[in-house]
């Protein structure tokens, strides 16, 4: 079972939260007991008022997503079948889709 120590909140060049997540196929309901507002504070300071603010989507929605590196500390959703996609089970906040 993932712990909080295994949550990835990632923040856009804005400092907005886009994915909070975990690497690897995982229960998504596990996935998701992590995914606290708390937690969403504490990583980025943004507050649920401040998320409905920007357009964030919350409660969380817990899927499969896949992830490339573009950079040192840069990374992209993408499809499985991109070169270099790592699996991620967590929640996007913005854009769905």
């Amino acid at each position: 079972m993932p712990s909080a120590h295994d949550l990835i909140i990632f923040t856009d060049e804005d400092g907005y939260p886009w994915a909070a997540f975990v690497w690897g196929e995982v229960d998504p309901h596990q996935v998701a007991a992590l995914i606290t507002l708390d937690a969403v504070e504490e990583e980025t300071g943004y507050t649920e008022a401040g998320l409905a603010d920007t357009g964030c989507s919350w409660p969380p929605n817990v899927q499969t997503h896949w992830l490339k590196q573009l950079g040192d500390d840069t990374y992209q959703i993408c499809a499985e079948s991109d070169e270099g996609a790592q699996r991620i089970t967590g929640h996007r906040f913005y854009p769905q889709g």
